[in-house]
């Protein structure tokens, strides 16, 4: 392949979805940890993690080393043209990468982010020019986001593999068909880890994940929650189950524990209750997803957690990845919620109780479907070889 792989988009743990792709591709396709770089935004936390086993934390600040003058004369230049973002990108640290690198953009849906779509081409741009090879790994894009310079850009890469068939279908029709590949999300291959999980086994436990995004921010009057306190009210009327809330991203900025303590406060019984994930890893935290009964997840790797352990699961959803991935899976479309065009109360309410009563047939369709769509999760590394 190369003689330097770098993860030039990983971010950090503190989404445990970043996480968890970067150590599928690592374990995935074999690579070596003293010519692997993992680029990150969060040093410092990343450094104390077990992300260390897999290759070398690298901080991507150089901002901080920049003196007081130059500084100056960045933000103005950034002024000047009336982009804000420009300083951002300016702080990123993009120097180790070189003609022998493999830079590899784990892709996710940050072509779904104007922030992030600026920050994806400037790292593109950069490794083009050191004659890196570039890779865009498991993508999901919305097709709204699909305008002509993110297209433009797309069609520079080396290699895409996207993690489901609508971003697939959407990319063929706009003519980016060079080196593209419909592969599932590296994460369905990692294992549940229950080594370091203080847990006691429950079958009548009820997982939910909620996030900001999906809720419109962390306000208790939205649409969305008012739909999550009915299915929760629901559960303690009408069953035996208990109710767990589970933390899955933990960035100050978009931390998944501030709504759900919100949520909590509603239901003082201890029924419901919130499991400290904050200091588990990915695979420990999908352990804890597999004791479930049942699963709600806002968050995309919280579902395929779900999906990964048989675990029936509504996909609380806002953009194509969620609803491309339960597609290719043969979930019903009953599994998949739009939170952000909710038109009732009782919508969420009616999708759990599509859950309980096709119960066994959701297992059923995991368990025929999962061992060859993760054979084809694994078939990533002969791509990369065919394509280095």
């Amino acid at each position: 392949m190369g003689n330097k792989y770098i993860f030039a988009t990983h971010m950090g743990i503190g989404n445990r979805g970043c996480e968890a792709l970067t150590k599928s591709l690592c374990l995935l396709l074999d690579l070596p940890r003293e010519k692997t770089q993992i680029y990150s935004e969060h040093y410092k936390e990343d450094r104390k993690s077990d992300l260390q086993r897999y290759g070398k934390i690298m901080k991507t600040d150089r901002w901080s080393k920049c003196f007081f003058l130059k500084k100056i004369f960045y933000k103005m230049q950034a002024a000047i043209k009336g982009d804000i973002q420009a300083i951002e990108l300016m702080k990123y640290d993009l120097s180790d990468i070189n003609s022998e690198s493999i830079v590899f953009i784990t892709g996710g849906d940050l072509y779904c982010y104007e922030g992030t779509i600026k920050l994806m081409r400037f790292i593109h741009d950069y490794s083009i020019k050191q004659s890196a090879k570039t890779l865009l790994i498991g993508c999901s894009i919305d097709e709204k986001f699909l305008m002509p310079k993110v297209i433009e850009d797309l069609k520079r890469y080396d290699l895409i593999t996207v993690r489901e068939s609508m971003t697939y279908d959407n990319l063929i029709k706009l003519g980016i068909r060079k080196n593209v590949y419909l592969i599932p999300d590296s994460a369905f291959t990692l294992s549940s880890q229950a080594a370091g999980v203080l847990m006691q086994s429950n079958d009548n436990i009820v997982g939910i994940n909620i996030s900001k995004f999906i809720n419109g921010g962390e306000k208790d009057d939205t649409l969305f929650f008012r739909n999550i306190e009915k299915v929760i009210n629901y559960i303690l009327d009408n069953t035996k189950y208990d109710v767990m809330l589970i933390p899955h991203v933990f960035w100050k900025d978009q931390d998944d524990r501030r709504l759900i303590r919100i949520l909590k406060r509603k239901f003082p019984t201890k029924r419901v209750f919130i499991f400290n994930s904050e200091k588990l890893n990915y695979c420990q935290i999908r352990y804890v997803i597999s004791q479930c009964r049942f699963f709600m997840g806002a968050r995309t790797h919280s579902v395929i957690s779900a999906y990964s352990e048989c675990v029936p699961a509504i996909a609380l959803g806002y953009s194509v990845k969620s609803i491309g991935i339960a597609k290719d899976l043969g979930m019903s479309i009953q599994t998949v919620i739009d939170c952000r065009n909710l038109k009732h109360e009782d919508e969420l309410l009616k999708a759990f109780l599509y859950l309980e009563n096709n119960e066994v047939e959701i297992k059923n369709i995991l368990k025929e479907k999962l061992p060859s769509y993760i054979e084809q999760a694994h078939s990533l590394k002969k791509i990369i070889e065919k394509n280095k």
